[in-house]
């Protein structure tokens, strides 16, 4: 390299590194003259696929088969387990809530799947901006990959009100909050236990996006709320998340990183 010039290298990595944690990369460049250079990130390896056409958003999964599954609430970094002061709030396991996700993306939308384990449904019953409180997801997407406490990100809920359709959705982030009517959503039960699943289509000029294109990558966090019988109102519920930054602390620097990706 001549002083001044820049140089792009392609260096493989392992495969199979995880998507829901971070994993530490390093790479350490010595110059002839012995100086040594070191630089370290920390990546998590999620993906959101290009669709061909848009995704069935009717609680199957069909035209969702190229986007990867990502599960989550199956380690305990993900589980919040209620409050000490509230002993009617109790995590029983997988089986009580764990979920997985499904990203997808064209010109128009980034779309989102999830699939929720429950042992049992109670959706908050009334429509309204206050859908966290029965069970649902809350998630948030910061556009420009921005890691940072000040970045500005975009913050929704979607859920079932009363356990009967049309869905309900709300943008908490940025202000002034509101109700969303315009997504073409869908929240249903799938009629095993109280499993759920949860598919939006989200217009990018939603979240802040006016070209999206592969090889971007955005910041991503979500949440999925548990609310078993007698413990909507307690504020205790049990969740289980996929990154930080939108339940207990609102703060971008822990969200996870989504990548926009061609096959």
């Amino acid at each position: 390299m001549a002083p001044g010039e820049t140089i792009t290298l392609s260096v493989p990595v392992k495969t199979g590194l995880p998507a829901d944690k971070r994993t530490t990369l390093a790479a350490t460049c010595t110059t002839s003259q012995g100086a040594v250079y070191l630089a370290s990130t920390g990546l998590n390896f999620a993906q959101a696929v290009r669709a061909a056409k848009p995704p069935a958003l009717d609680g199957t999964w069909a035209g969702w088969e190229a986007a990867p599954t990502v599960a989550f609430g199956t380690e305990e970094s993900q589980i919040f387990k209620g409050y000490g002061t509230m002993p009617d709030v109790k995590y029983k396991g997988p089986d009580d809530v764990a979920g997985s996700f499904r990203m997808l993306w064209d010109e128009r939308c980034l779309y989102l799947g999830v699939a929720a384990i429950d042992d049992s449904f109670f959706p908050q019953p009334e429509r309204g901006m206050h859908g966290f409180m029965g069970d649902s997801i809350e998630f948030a997407v910061q556009p420009d990959n921005r890691l940072e406490r000040q970045a500005p990100y975009w913050e929704f809920e979607l859920y079932l009100p009363g356990g009967r359709p049309p869905y309900a959705a709300s943008r908490r982030l940025p202000a002034p909050a509101e109700m969303i009517t315009h997504w073409q959503a869908v929240v249903k039960p799938t009629g095993e236990k109280g499993n759920c699943v949860y598919q939006a289509a989200i217009p990018w000029r939603d979240l802040g996006v006016a070209a999206p294109k592969a090889g971007r990558t955005i910041s991503f966090a979500l949440v999925l709320n548990d609310a078993d019988d007698g413990q909507r109102m307690t504020g205790g519920r049990v969740r289980v998340k996929w990154f930080d930054g939108i339940d207990t602390a609102k703060n971008p620097e822990g969200f996870g990183d989504v990548t926009l990706v061609e096959l």
